[in-house]
């Protein structure tokens, strides 16, 4: 028996199309909340959040171990220290903690960053060997840390080198992305990424001659 043609076309119940409505009109709204806090919080500081690839997160910390044994360097600390200056989401901190045994701080405005951080802490399984504070970076007390990482933007990278001068170790590497410091000779440097040793009395290290390479560009 043919079923009628008719009979095959079900037209969509209100409340179906209401819901469609509904998805359609929310998801904006909800992405817009989301974004919120990065884009206030970014403009207030002028440091917007752009994630470091981990290529060259991963390469810096190979670069340091390298120099540590070169130059017979001893962490002040077991394990090694690190900070994070404006450490987003949170993947610099949980790759030096995962691959380097390095216990990790973040400093970061952004409390939804910061909890995307500890979540990607908790996926890669080192959530005992990380801590992210919402607090503004300029609050950091560099001096005990073994390395310090930050990618900024020009108008911050004068005051860090400022603060590395006064305040950091002898013997402590800095890590910047993107923006180098402009007073400083780097020890490597791979595009983007620029590492320093920090000699006496907040200076250069001895013989901290540019290893420049371009195989890597992110």
């Amino acid at each position: 028996m043919d079923v009628p043609e008719s009979s095959l076309l079900t037209p969509s119940s209100p409340s179906s199309s209401s819901s469609v409505v509904l998805t359609i009109v929310s998801v904006p709204i909800l992405l817009s909340a989301l974004s919120a806090p990065f884009l206030v919080i970014g403009f207030k500081r002028k440091l917007p959040f752009l994630p470091t690839a981990l290529g060259p997160i991963r390469e810096a910390l190979q670069i340091i171990n390298k120099e540590k044994v070169a130059r017979g360097i001893v962490s002040r600390s077991n394990p090694p220290l690190l900070l994070d200056l404006g450490s987003g989401d949170g993947r610099i901190c949980t790759e030096f903690a995962k691959l380097g045994n390095y216990n990790s701080v973040g400093f970061e405005l952004n409390p939804v960053l910061i909890a995307m951080s500890y979540y990607r802490a908790w996926r890669q399984s080192v959530l005992n060997k990380v801590t992210f504070k919402c607090s503004d970076f300029a609050h950091a007390k560099i001096s005990q840390f073994d390395v310090i990482f930050m990618f900024g933007v020009n108008s911050a990278m004068a005051n860090l080198e400022h603060r590395i001068a006064s305040e950091a170790q002898k013997d402590s590497f800095v890590v910047c992305y993107r923006f180098p410091l402009k007073k400083r000779r780097p020890i490597h440097k791979n595009g983007d990424l620029h590492i320093y040793i920090v000699g006496e009395n907040g200076e250069d290290a001895p013989n901290a001659n540019c290893n420049t390479t371009t195989k890597n560009k992110y």
